[in-house]
Formats: structure tokens, sequence, C-alpha cells
């Protein structure tokens, strides 16, 4: 923890270029245009514990709710008398932005910094890709997967009264792995004091990198996943989607790889009659996309390791949720397009299941103040319903 301390180049990389310095839990020096022969020698200073590439992560892209019975633990009450929907809880959501300007998030005025106070629902956040206090999304996903957490609209979140950070990484391609590690420093100390009692009670990371395979630049000893690994040992429950690279095994994306982390797969929410990523998918069948484990890897003392994962599963393929401006006008994909008005729309992934994950963690949260993240990820675990597969393809269940 601290500020990252200066490194001595040898004399022939002096000229190396350092585009960037993160200071959190894990101090990260990033630098551009270095050959082979270059990294080996860094590799070897006694300041540096390790030089990796610098990768670039996707996104993985209602009835829902009472298939849950999350409807029915909003008529319980917490510890302090409020309604279980998410009051006092804080989600931070690293993606591409929020339209906090959307009726379901309250219809705010659009500011040149989110943390002004104007917004009610939106309460902080910042755009790590732009390097600037405003982050408005500019492609949809972080706003679909926002409502799914904590719509007030309808179809309502599953936890609608929680409020949100807005953590964008994605501007309109894909996002750097070191706006990601800054995105999860925010989430642990949003106001940059070092001190980490005011983290964020959940985080919901809708996005991911393929390993094949997995190695120490790609799997559970990677640096993302090491870091959602800090952020759970100090109290912020990690929510990861599992990754759209199914029915293969083995295609849990990183840093879903984590093993502190609740790594979260994709079913059907309800029948449907004919083809979608199956035939006729019926409700609670795992859609075909959805990344299957285990994940088995070499770990940095070189034993072989065997992680389960996914964790658990939720609903992820046709969600209707918030929708940015018009995005997936109808006609444009076969089962993307507006649902109940034009201000929504249905989309499908892991990144739909994983939010629905983040916010029942937010109800209990609510519900067990002083439980640790790990014992959250447990009861998570434990009261799954099991659908009768193997762990490498459903984890413990549904949610």
């Amino acid at each position: 923890r601290g500020k990252v301390r200066s490194i001595t180049m040898p004399k022939k990389i002096k000229n190396t270029k350092i585009v960037r310095r993160i200071s959190g839990l894990a101090n990260v020096i990033v630098a551009e245009n270095l050959t082979a022969t270059e990294v080996e020698r860094i590799k070897k200073l006694p300041e540096v514990k390790n030089v990796t590439l610098a990768r670039e992560f996707k996104t993985t892209l209602d009835v829902a709710v009472p298939l849950l019975q999350v409807d029915q633990i909003w008529t319980q009450t917490g510890s302090t008398g409020l309604p279980l929907t998410g009051n006092g809880i804080t989600v931070g959501i690293i993606d591409t932005g929020i339209d906090y300007t959307h009726p379901d998030f309250g219809g705010c005025q659009q500011t040149d910094n989110i943390n002004d106070g104007s917004c009610a629902k939106v309460i902080g956040g910042y755009d790590f890709f732009s390097d600037d206090t405003n982050p408005m999304d500019e492609q949809g996903h972080g706003t679909h997967v926002s409502g799914i957490v904590a719509s007030q609209g309808f179809p309502l979140g599953v936890a609608p009264d929680a409020k949100i950070y807005a953590l964008k990484v994605f501007g309109t391609g894909n996002a750097g792995g070191d706006d990601i590690l800054a995105a999860m420093d925010m989430a642990l100390d949003p106001n940059g004091d070092g001190d980490f009692s005011d983290h964020l009670d959940v985080i919901n990371m809708s996005l991911g990198m393929n390993c094949v395979p997995y190695n120490i630049d790609c799997g559970p000893d990677d640096i993302l996943s090491k870091k959602a690994d800090l952020l759970a040992e100090h109290n912020v429950i990690v929510v990861i989607a599992a990754g759209n690279s199914g029915p293969p095994d083995k295609t849990i994306g990183s840093p879903g790889t984590s093993s502190k982390a609740i790594t979260v797969g994709a079913t059907y929410k309800q029948d449907y009659e004919g083809s979608y990523w199956d035939l006729n998918p019926r409700v609670n069948q795992i859609t075909a996309f959805s990344s299957r484990g285990p994940v088995d890897w070499v770990d940095e003392s070189g034993v072989q390791q065997h992680l389960i994962k996914p964790d658990i599963v939720a609903p992820g393929a046709i969600i209707c949720a918030p929708r940015l401006d018009s995005i997936f006008e109808a006609g444009q994909h076969p089962y993307y397009y507006p649902c109940i008005d034009n201000i929504h729309v249905q989309l499908a992934g892991t990144s739909m299941a994983s939010p629905y994950a983040a916010g029942v963690a937010a109800l209990l949260r609510q519900r067990y103040p002083d439980y640790s993240s790990g014992q959250i990820k447990e009861i998570l675990i434990e009261t799954a319903a099991d659908l009768g597969l193997d762990p490498e393809t459903q984890g413990s269940g549904l949610i």
C-alpha cells in the first residue's frame, strides 16, 4: 500500500516510457514499447515482483426476480428496520459506465462530475477510460447491468434501493487491464485517502478475458484475479461473470478465475420454443454459451492446482433491463431488441447473470452487515438450488 516506488532502469532501457502508475493493494507500473529482452532484464530488478502483458478485456454479454424469490425477501426487514431492498448498500459496477439520466435511475441531469451529489441513485464513480468524472455509458452494457442490480423502474432491480458507483473502464471498444485495476482500487478506497473503511459493499464485473490455457498471466494467479482476492479479503463482495465461451470445459474467463470472487454462470429464466443458444430451452437450463470449469493450472510455486468454477448460476438469457438510447432497434438482432417499451432492451450473457447475484449479495450484506464477504459467498453457495448437473457446469446451483 502507498505510492508506487521509483524503479531504477538499467542504462539500455532508460528511455522506456512509463504510461501509468497505480498505487493500491497492488502497486503497478505500466510501460510500453519494451522488447522481449528488456522485459527479461526488468524482471530481474529487485523492486519488481513480476512483469505481465497488459491485456484487453471484453464485456460478457421480469420474470427472473420472482423465479429467484427475491420479491419475498423485499417483504422482510434488516437490522435497521428498513425493508431488505438494498437500503444503505453501495454497489460498484465496473463496466461501460451508466446512463444515469435514464428514468430507471431517477432521471438525473447530466453532469461533468458524478460525485457532486446531484444524482440520488448513481452517487459516485469515475471514467477511467477517458480519465474524467463523468462515467456516462457509450455502449449500453453497463446501463443494462446496473438496472438488473438496482433499477427503480420496471422491471425492478434485485436491490432497487441500493446506491450505485459507476466505474467506467470501457469506451466504445475493449478495456485495458490497468483501467480495471484502477477501478478496483476505487471500489476499495472511494475517496483515495488510504482508509478502506468506506469501501463499497459489492462490486459487479461483467467482463473477462479467455485463458487458453490457464497460466500466470491469465488465471487464478494473474494480477486481476489476485486483486479480486485482495478486495474480498478486505470485505468487498466481488461478483464476476463466468464468461460466454461454453459449452466446452475449462473456459472460465479471468478474473472469474479468482478463488475468492463469486463467479456466475447463466441459465434460462423460462421455457422458450425455437432455436436460441439451445433448441427449445427450458427454465433453469444452463445456456450453451455459459462458460464451464474447472480451472486447472500450475501455480507460482510450480504446483498443479484445481478450482471448481462457476460458484453459482443465475438467469442470463433474454433479460429485460434499461436501454441506452436506441441500441438494438427491432430487426437488428434475432434475440436483442426493445422489451416492454422503447427505454428497455433484452440482452443475454453471463454479464446479465452476474448482476442478479450481485443484487442478491447486496440484500445479504444489508441483512447481515457484520458478515465477511467470505460468509456471504458461503451463504449463496449453500442455499443454491441444485439443478442436478456437475459442479463444473452449475457450481452449487441456481442462486
